[in-house]
């Protein structure tokens, strides 16, 4: 994943803060989700496209971690939420 790979919250993909945790209901499978920590920033920094490197920018700015094991992380998180259809990636 490069830095201008752009990544959106699927379209099909409900959410609803509670507490420190976002709950997902995917309407296509009906299963429910949930990030907590830095999953949950994550998404909330996806309610409008952005790319991989400002997304990068933004956790770092929260978070104090390491930058490589950062983009270890995320592109996992990425790969997980493309898997059940909560996220897409472009680029």
């Amino acid at each position: 994943m490069n830095d201008q790979t752009i990544w959106q919250r699927h379209p099909q993909a409900v959410s609803a803060e509670v507490g420190d945790e976002v709950i997902f209901l995917h309407e296509t499978d009906g299963v429910y989700y949930s990030l907590d920590g830095v999953g949950a920033f994550v998404w909330q920094c996806l309610a409008n496209p952005l790319s991989y490197g400002e997304l990068v920018g933004r956790v770092l700015e929260e978070y104090e971690v390491p930058e490589a094991d950062l983009r270890k992380d995320l592109e996992a998180l990425a790969e997980d939420l493309q898997s059940r259809s909560l996220v897409e990636t472009q680029g």
